[in-house]
């Protein structure tokens, strides 16, 4: 795949439903999708971060590893998608006013209207 594409990450607990998230985004739109476990993405560098034109962020998981990992994604300016089960986060989430919330399960079109809200110039995948 053509590292120019734009870069989507998924930090979700779930497994299935990160490989969930990642079939439909990259199976609809000409992108690369990362799926990253909450404990690898305090790992990540500021400068992988940055290059990141999206990131999922699963709310469900309250770690500390996410939380600070969100004030760095804010930081640098990287556009944010939150999913939740939980009704608590519906209207959004401080300190990352704006960024939608996801709640889970969420159905195929709800995930996929919200990446390309995000990311208007997102090219459709051509089957």
């Amino acid at each position: 795949m053509n590292k120019a594409y734009p870069h989507i990450a998924i930090v979700e607990e779930e497994f299935l439903i990160a490989v969930d998230a990642e079939f439909l985004i990259s199976s609809a739109f000409e992108c690369r999708v990362s799926i990253i476990r909450p404990n690898q993405f305090e790992r990540w560098a500021d400068s992988d971060l940055s290059a990141l034109s999206l990131c999922l962020v699963d709310l469900s998981v309250r770690s500390l590893s996410v939380s600070d990992g969100v004030r760095r994604l804010k930081r640098l300016g990287v556009p944010l998608i939150f999913t939740s089960v939980s009704e608590v986060h519906r209207s959004g989430v401080a300190p990352v006013d704006g960024a939608p919330v996801i709640m889970k399960p969420y159905a195929d079109e709800i995930l996929l209207a919200a990446v390309g809200r995000m990311m208007p110039d997102l090219k459709p995948r051509q089957n």
